[in-house]
């Protein structure tokens, strides 16, 4: 591989990793230092969020590299996968799957807050990457930031791509509706219609 070729494939994401990794250290050794309480959650509650999170960091990962291959990262936009919803799927599940499964594992308050600090950074690493999109691909890039999230999914896109469905399920409801009354209209114009009565037949007089 070339150097433009490493950037453009690997881009902020080695050294977002290597700070993750540097303050995921930090905080536990912070947290040894001045004896900060762990961690008081009930067990099978525990173990019930780390395999949500654990489903979740593989669906971000494995999903994400499917839906878009590591050659094609810089040259093909994609929307599909985690994508539609996530602009940056790997770094979200260093930033909020992994760091929670980390802080539940060592029952760790410090771990988990930095989160806080690990989402701040990561936001300022990737927009290296946006800008780099969106000279690339321009307003199509644009609209898709308009779509998602960095690192979580858009709630504001969420709920207007919710009512349009909803307005797409009123309107093809109402078309199925209209269809059902102007098919049962016209059955019952046939049942209705009555035959023209015979001819009147008018007997002879006799004077």
């Amino acid at each position: 591989k070339t150097s433009p070729d490493l950037k453009r494939i690997f881009c902020v994401g080695p050294l977002g990793c290597l700070m993750t990794l540097i303050l995921w250290l930090g905080t536990g050794a912070l947290e040894k230092i001045i004896s900060f309480p762990k961690m008081n959650i009930n067990p099978t509650f525990r173990t019930i969020l780390m395999v949500i999170l654990a489903i979740d960091a593989l669906y971000l990962l494995f999903g994400g590299v499917l839906s878009l291959p590591i050659k094609e990262r810089g040259k093909t936009l994609v929307t599909t996968g985690p994508y539609k919803y996530i602009r940056h799927p790997l770094y979200s599940a260093f930033i909020y799957s992994m760091t929670g499964l980390l802080a539940l594992w060592f029952e760790s308050w410090f771990l988990l807050f930095s989160v806080v600090v690990l989402a701040l950074i990561w936001s300022l690493l990737v927009q290296k990457e946006e800008q780099y999109m969106l000279d690339k691909f321009g307003k199509t890039y644009r609209d898709y930031i308009e779509k998602t999230g960095q690192f979580l999914p858009s709630w504001k896109a969420l709920k207007k791509e919710t009512e349009n469905r909803s307005e797409e399920h009123t309107s093809e409801l109402q078309s199925r509706t209209n269809l059902v009354c102007r098919l049962l209209l016209e059955k019952k114009k046939k049942t209705t219609h009555h035959p023209p009565p015979p001819p009147t037949q008018y007997l002879p007089i006799h004077l």
